[in-house]
């Protein structure tokens, strides 16, 4: 390529090649499959006037689609190209079969007549969730737990927070610091996992940048951190409706109950997501640990868990982001993502 052609034209990112015939990243590249594939409809807040490159590019998904369609990205090489067979998620149960039309997630807890459990990969993710997973039924953990140590490098160390202050989340300022003070603690432990780290950087990066809204929101649950509804004079109708979702999705995943494993295994497979890096080692990782998730909760629990987790995933990123991260910047927001 020569050098225009090793820029993504939608972002500025380092393209990897042209994709849908226009030289691309795989962020944008992933992003406009997606959305053709789903039919999404988006509304920009900002009456299309959002800055769409590498730190902004996930701000404003209407305006980053604008721009896709500008650079000419075809509609029709997506509409032609083979459809994933994660496309739909669906939830069985002893009664049947409840079809979920949601984008993040594969097939979740097949049934056991037609499950077979991929081969072992030497990556480590279920040694350390096999492990985590004897440990807690041998010592059930508190959340008063102590603090995570840097040397943790195993998968508790990703989903047993600390204890970070009470986080009474009254004022917009200890709201956007400890929320940030929070993601950055999520994304650390999700690099610190063995088998994250055996993934390419790039793979990383897409990983985080796609899953980083359904970790922080399952980290919310986990604590239950209090979501205030009180209106400001900015807030729209809309906006209040989306804070009101927003904090009945996070209380109705509290309600479960889940306890520190099955927090681990909700948050590895929102990491482990194959939407944007279809590759054989990320869909093994969800699958392994979908069935990591069945054998310690059971079939109907780990539905219940699942179908919580569904919820997180369609809650919109920017209510998350208006809600927690106000006041923090696009850069400082993809800095958290890399830190």
């Amino acid at each position: 390529m020569d050098g225009k052609e090793r820029e993504c034209r939608v972002c500025g990112d380092r393209a990897s090649g042209k994709h849908y015939g226009v030289p691309s990243c795989d962020g944008c590249r992933g992003f406009f499959k997606r959305s053709i594939r789903r039919n999404l409809d988006y509304v920009c807040k900002e009456n299309g006037r959002c800055v769409v490159d590498v730190p902004r590019r996930n701000q404003c998904q209407a305006c980053r689609f604008r721009k896709c369609l500008q650079v000419k990205m075809k509609k029709d090489a997506v509409q032609h190209e083979r459809s994933p067979r994660s496309s739909t998620s669906a939830v069985s149960s002893g009664s049947g079969q409840i079809g979920y039309q949601l984008p993040l997630y594969p097939q979740y807890l097949p049934p056991p007549t037609t499950y077979f459990p991929p081969p072992p990969i030497p990556i480590g993710l279920g040694s350390y969730l096999r492990s985590y997973i004897r440990q807690e039924k041998e010592d059930e953990v508190s959340s008063s737990q102590e603090p995570t140590t840097s040397q943790d490098t195993g998968f508790k160390s990703m989903f047993c927070c600390p204890d970070l202050l009470p986080l009474n989340l009254l004022s917009g300022e200890d709201v956007c610091s400890s929320a940030s003070k929070l993601l950055q603690l999520t994304v650390r432990c999700a690099r610190a996992i063995p088998s994250f780290q055996q993934l390419g950087s790039e793979v990383q990066t897409l990983l985080l940048e796609d899953s980083w809204k359904d970790l922080f929101v399952l980290t919310v649950a986990q604590w239950s951190l209090p979501i205030e509804l009180g209106r400001s004079l900015e807030e729209s109708d809309e906006d209040l409706r989306e804070r009101l979702c927003l904090k009945r999705v996070t209380e109705r995943t509290s309600s479960l109950r889940p306890d520190h494993t099955e927090f681990a295994c909700l948050k590895a497979l929102a990491l482990f997501t194959p939407n944007l890096v279809e590759t054989t080692e990320v869909s093994m990782l969800q699958e392994q640990t979908l069935r990591l998730l069945r054998e310690y909760s059971g079939v109907a629990r780990g539905e219940a868990l699942i179908t919580a987790l569904m919820s997180i995933a369609r809650l919109a990123k920017p209510t998350v982001l208006r809600v927690f991260f106000k006041d923090v910047s696009s850069q400082r927001l993809a800095a958290l993502l890399q830190s």
